[in-house]
């Protein structure tokens, strides 16, 4: 394994390659996970990427995780627990980054999120990510079309939200990786269908040839 990811990481070094995907992990083989995490951090400990995103990790998802990241330096473990999806295999990756410098990387959620009320009802008192009347609305269970999003953070969770309950995944994926690409330069993502006839994968190798 080590040696096919040092060949991995020659290729990038020599193609000035910033966009990494992997085909999606084997649910259920410790292989491929362990795969995924060595490949992630030789990627970030050799400063090659800095932004991390996983097929189900959500844009609410993230976010919490990157809360508790900058504020508390470790993740409840009832949070994990709870959060829907969270992420691929993505546990040892966010255990590996917590103890690094929080400016030195970004977790970005790509993905729609379910409607998680066990994880959102346990955040902590003084999250401040969504407004106070917005996370309210959640924790007390309102709705998602009767959600009534104040700030530009409120108006993306409710976008994901909406998305996932309308099934707009694809959709959903790529306007997440457009926005990311507009202000991160690397990329890492795991899981995402990117075949020569994929949406994501067309627009990924039309915009970033070579990258």
């Amino acid at each position: 394994m080590n040696d096919v990811i040092d060949n991995i990481i020659n290729i990038i070094k020599k193609k000035d390659i910033k966009i990494i995907t992997i085909a999606e992990s084997n649910h259920r083989s410790y292989t491929s996970h362990t795969f995924q995490f060595e490949l992630a951090k030789k990627l970030y400990d050799q400063k090659l990427i800095d932004t991390f995103g996983s097929e189900r990790l959500g844009v609410i998802d993230a976010d919490i995780i990157n809360w508790y990241l900058r504020n508390s330096k470790e993740i409840p473990k009832n949070i994990i627990k709870k959060l829907p999806f969270g992420g691929m295999g993505y546990s040892r990756i966010i255990d590996y980054l917590h103890t690094k410098d929080k400016d030195s990387f970004k977790i970005v959620g790509l993905e729609e999120d379910d409607y998680c009320h066990k994880a959102l009802s346990q955040l902590s008192s003084n999250f401040d990510m969504v407004s106070p009347s917005f996370l309210d609305q959640i924790r007390r269970g309102v709705v998602i079309k009767k959600l009534k999003p104040i700030t530009e953070n409120d108006k993306r969770w409710y976008e994901s939200l909406v998305s996932f309950r309308l099934d707009m995944r694809e959709e959903f994926w790529l306007k997440q990786i457009q926005s990311v690409l507009e202000v991160r330069k690397t990329l890492f993502i795991n899981g995402f269908h990117l075949g020569k006839n994929d949406p994501i994968g067309r627009w990924l190798k039309k915009n970033y040839k070579g990258k």
